[in-house]
C-alpha cells in the first residue's frame, strides 16, 4: 500500500511531497482547461476588428468621457483588452455595432477596435 519509512520525518516529507505533485497536476489540468475554454471562445467569438467585413456605419457620434478616467479604443471588448488608441474627448466615432450592453465596435481617426459604452455620447 504505502511506502515504508524508518521515521516520521521522511514518512511525512514523502506525503507531503506526493500531495504537492497531484496539487499541481490538478492545477495544470485546470489551467489548460480554462485556456483551452478561452481560446475556444475567442475563436467563435473573433474580435478581429480590422479584418471584419461589416464595417457599415450605425451612427456617428464623439467621445464623451463621462467618468474620471481615459477613453481607449481596444482590441477586444473588454477593460483588460489591450489598447490600439486613445481618442480624445470630442473626436469622432463611427459606430458599427454594438457588441454587448457595455461595449461598441466602433472606427475612431482609421483605428478600429472596441470602446466603452460610457465614452460615447
Amino acid at each position: 500500500m504505502g511506502e515504508y519509512h524508518s521515521n516520521i520525518k521522511d514518512e511525512h516529507w514523502s506525503n507531503t511531497n506526493i500531495m504537492t505533485k497531484h496539487i499541481n497536476n490538478l492545477a495544470s489540468i485546470y489551467n489548460n482547461t480554462v485556456t483551452e475554454v478561452f481560446d475556444k471562445y475567442n475563436n467563435n467569438n473573433t474580435y478581429s476588428s480590422s479584418n471584419n467585413s461589416n464595417n457599415n456605419i450605425i451612427y456617428t457620434t464623439i467621445v464623451e468621457s463621462k467618468i474620471p478616467v481615459s477613453p481607449k479604443l481596444r482590441n477586444k471588448p473588454s477593460p483588460n483588452g489591450g489598447v490600439i488608441y486613445k481618442p480624445k474627448e470630442g473626436e469622432r466615432v463611427d459606430v458599427l455595432e454594438k457588441i454587448t450592453d457595455r461595449y461598441y465596435r466602433v472606427k475612431v481617426n482609421g483605428y478600429y477596435g472596441y470602446i466603452a459604452k460610457s465614452f460615447i455620447k
